[in-house]
């Protein structure tokens, strides 16, 4: 594990951000609908919900990118969607930026928003179709 992503995972238990991962391992595991599950079925399960318009679907598709390890691209992603779930009125959404802003540059971070903005278009969209 990298300083920086031990930093991170630190600072998400210290915040009680449900569904990180253990330590080392690298396999998250998560409770979906009662069963516990691996990390890509929660990733497809939060995205789902996340671009239905889900607030607590965002904000946990967040954490999934956040806990990923991939470096720079996944901490973008982590912040554009903790942005639209703050948006939509995620009350640790916005800890949760700030935190993982530190570790960003000032491009990376306008990127994030760029991205926000695209999801919430994509999100008010689909809502769109579904009420017709």
């Amino acid at each position: 594990m990298n300083f920086t992503r031990g930093v991170f995972a630190g600072c998400v238990m210290l915040l009680g951000l449900e569904g990180c991962g253990g330590g080392d391992s690298g396999f998250l595991r998560f409770t979906v609908s009662g069963q516990e599950t691996d990390a890509h079925v929660g990733l497809e399960h939060f995205r789902s919900l996340a671009e239905g318009g889900d607030t607590e679907g965002q904000y946990q598709l967040g954490v999934l990118f956040a806990d990923d390890g991939g470096g720079c691209e996944v901490l973008v992603t982590a912040y554009a969607w903790w942005d639209v779930a703050e948006a939509s009125g995620h009350a640790t959404a916005r800890k949760s930026k700030s935190m993982i802003s530190s570790l960003m540059t000032p491009e990376e971070i306008a990127e994030a928003r760029a991205l926000s903005v695209e999801l919430r278009k994509k999100i008010e969209a689909k809502k769109g179709r579904a009420g017709k």
